[in-house]
């Protein structure tokens, strides 16, 4: 059989099975919120992507093609530029007709975007998630062509394996059923096909390998509400923005006057970007998480989880913090191995979070899950920020609750804007002056496809800084994760930050202070906080 001919047949045999992951949506309740009971999955027993194939209304096979089939766009016509004369013969003879099932059209204007990230959609069309990727400023056209490559020959591989177990199973029963003359010759056939199968599994193995490694360097996609390049600020609080003067103290010097000596010694024990601080301060600290832990439980219904402080590199990878942030992780050595690997303190509670649930099924009907934790995080990297960098705005160490929501993939924008108004709650109950603004594709981070940050203004900094994050990461952490509900349909997972601890308590710290009759400094206590504080109404400066 001629070789482009076998590899046609081969995709529109296997690769119509590839759309299962992409597709799939199933209706869920918000209201379902209790974890449940998750069923596990080894790597032993998970069973292969079997994908259903393609209907005439997916790929437009047969009859009419639809108004939005991506083939015959625009779109295309100029995607497909990417590819060189040989390649695009192949993607349009090999990929054309299953294209159309691992894409949607764009709500508003000219375009397509995948409808989900992995390994079969990165195969059929690489060319529009290159143009996705372009709009972050990075280039990974060869590796998406080395994945499509390798991808194509793994299928194969499967189907021949396949083919190899059921011709074994052939020659047992013919083994049992043949005259002694004919079992010497079919034995000798049989050790063959078990060589080949070894042979086959090994290759399979690598191209596994190989593909973890590939797809582990890619970013997300991005969301077509995302701006290109300037943040968009999509609200501005009420909440009145304290006099820029020379009169407002530094958080710094708040924390300093209010805490015991003994706190500056901090960098000396610790080095740079660790805090230290005592009395009022440690109690209005307690007071934050406290509140937040119970609002967003009572009022908003999250589950409360305890994780470790400590993950290895495989959990990293899962959640697309490893390979890229490898530099502004703490490592452990390597006499501390956490499940024969590499150990690394948390940067966010969002890693063990999710990880907890990685290879496993969610029930549909528990769907979604609201979840969260507080946790110390840790961040090797401090750049040079001048006067941001003394105080709580940027430490190595720092506290913060992690919101995560698990939902079905046709419900995630909904659930992201649910979160969203999760913690605009805690930061207007608080009284502080922020804003909420939609970052732009060259600032999302890598895991993210849509992320809107919450920034309180800061009198003495004259200018807002982010206290929260909250993204939409669709199904790239849930893919790496192998996390799926039990109807295999894709789950889609938000996080966001509710919010962090050290940049809120400053905030309050310069937004809230006045002086007293006797000059000293006095904190007013927002009015959510006072039982967390056994009712004082204000935190005084103590005498010297």
């Amino acid at each position: 059989m001629h070789m482009h001919t076998f590899r046609v047949s081969v995709l529109f045999g296997i690769l119509s099975l590839l759309i299962e992951g992409c597709r799939g949506h199933f209706a869920s309740s918000h209201h379902a919120r209790r974890v449940g009971f998750l069923l596990p999955v080894t790597a032993q027993s998970r069973e292969p992507t079997r994908l259903t194939r393609l209907s005439a209304s997916d790929s437009d096979v047969n009859g009419e093609a639809s108004p939005d089939c991506y083939c015959d766009s625009e779109t295309y016509k100029r995607l497909s530029a990417y590819f060189t004369d040989e390649e695009k013969l192949v993607d349009e003879q090999s990929f054309g007709p299953l294209k159309n099932a691992f894409l949607r059209k764009k709500e508003s204007g000219d375009g397509f975007i995948p409808l989900c990230f992995n390994l079969a959609a990165l195969s059929a069309v690489p060319e529009v998630f290159h143009a996705n990727f372009l709009s972050r400023g990075e280039d990974h056209w060869s590796t998406l062509l080395q994945i499509r490559k390798l991808y194509l020959e793994k299928i194969a591989k499967e189907e021949a394996l396949s083919r190899l177990s059921s011709r074994r199973s052939e020659l047992a029963k013919a083994f049992h059923t043949s005259p002694e003359a004919d079992q010497a010759s079919l034995r000798e056939s049989s050790l063959a096909l078990r060589d080949e199968t070894k042979t086959t599994e090994s290759r399979i193995k690598e191209l596994n390998e190989q593909l973890d490694t590939l797809i582990h360097t890619l970013p997300n996609i991005i969301l077509e509400d995302v701006p290109e390049t300037e943040l968009i600020v999509e609200k501005i609080s009420t909440d009145p923005i304290p006099s820029a003067t020379g009169d407002v103290v530094p958080h710094h010097e708040v924390i300093e006057r209010f805490s015991d000596p003994c706190v500056s010694r901090s960098t000396k024990i610790s080095g740079t970007g660790f805090s230290a601080y005592s009395g009022d301060i440690s109690r209005l600290e307690r007071a934050l998480f406290n509140y937040m832990l119970d609002t967003h439980h009572k009022l908003f219904g999250y589950k409360e989880l305890s994780v470790p402080f400590v993950v290895n590199a495989s959990t990293l990878r899962g959640t697309g913090h490893l390979p890229r942030f490898e530099e502004d992780l703490f490592k452990l050595d390597e006499r501390h191995q956490c499940n024969g690997d590499r150990g690394y303190l948390i940067p966010t509670g969002e890693i063990p979070l999710l990880a907890l649930f990685g290879n496993s099924r969610v029930p549909v009907d528990k769907l979604p899950l609201w979840l969260m934790t507080y946790t110390p995080c840790f961040r090797s990297e401090i750049q040079d920020y001048g006067r941001e960098t003394r105080g709580l705005i940027r430490n190595h160490q720092f506290g913060k609750v992690e919101l995560i929501c698990l939902c079905d993939s046709s419900g995630s924008d909904h659930f992201h804007n649910l979160m969203l108004s999760h913690i605009e709650y805690i930061l207007g109950s608080l009284a502080l002056p922020y804003r909420r603004v939609l970052l732009p594709a060259n600032q999302l981070g890598s895991t993210s496809s849509k992320t809107v940050d919450f920034e309180v203004y800061f009198p003495s900094l004259k200018k807002y800084i982010e206290v929260s994050s909250c993204s939409n990461t669709l199904d790239f952490q849930s893919n790496r994760l192998n996390l799926f509900s039990t109807s295999r349909s894709r789950i889609h997972c938000i996080n966001g930050s509710g919010v962090a601890i050290g940049r809120t308590l400053s905030a309050i710290l310069e937004n809230h202070q006045s002086l007293d009759a006797n000059g000293r400094l006095e904190i007013t206590v927002p009015q959510v906080l006072k039982p967390y504080l056994d009712g004082d109404q204000k935190l005084t400066e103590p005498l010297p």
